[in-house]
Parts: C-alpha cells; sequence; structure tokens
C-alpha cells in the first residue's frame, strides 16, 4: 500500500524472447508497482559454430541443441615459417568450415 504523496518512477527491464521463453518487457516502481507489456512470440534457434579437435557442430546459445556434427575439412598445409638450420618451422592448415586450425613444427634443416 503507498501512503503520502508518492509518484511513480518506473525502470523498464527488457527480457529478450529466445528459443525457450517469449520475451516481454517488466515495468516496475520501487513500490513495488508493476506491469508487463511488449509481449513476443519465441524465436527460432541461434546456432553458433562450435569446435574441438576431432569435429564441429551448430550448437544453440539459448538451449544448447545441437545439430550437423561432423569431422573437419581441412584445407592443405601452408608453411607459416620457413625452416633453417638453427631452427625448426611452422606449418599450418585450418578447417572450412570453422575456426579449428592445427600447427605444427617442420624440422630444422640438416
Amino acid at each position: 500500500k503507498v501512503t503520502g504523496s508518492h509518484v511513480h518512477k518506473f525502470e523498464e527491464l527488457v527480457v529478450p524472447a529466445d528459443c525457450m521463453s517469449a520475451g516481454y518487457t517488466v515495468h516496475e516502481c520501487e513500490c513495488g508497482a508493476f506491469w508487463m507489456d511488449s509481449m513476443s512470440r519465441e524465436v527460432d534457434h541461434s546456432y553458433l559454430m562450435e569446435y574441438d579437435a576431432k569435429i564441429h557442430w551448430g550448437e544453440c546459445e539459448w538451449c544448447h541443441q545441437t545439430l550437423d556434427e561432423s569431422t573437419h575439412v581441412f584445407s592443405p598445409w601452408e608453411v607459416v615459417k620457413e625452416p633453417k638450420y638453427i631452427h625448426e618451422g611452422v606449418r599450418s592448415r585450418s578447417c572450412a568450415v570453422c575456426d579449428y586450425t592445427i600447427a605444427e613444427n617442420i624440422p630444422t634443416i640438416s
């Protein structure tokens, strides 16, 4: 119960929709009065590319549902640093689907 000369000052909290729940906006005053509006429907999954050393897959950033697991599709090896007589070189290759990159040393020239 509000007494005296209280004037409501509402702050907004926007709760965005995701693939599991609808979105809405809550307007709340420090006295506890509130209302909700701007309802929106659930949205489609939002897949991000995830990967490890063996495979890559899409994973929803909200509910973590996964899809399209597959092995990496590597580009040919590319020399990043030429080997010399006193130090090793480096070569690398990347997956054409995700950002996974591997590198390995090239032995010194003997």
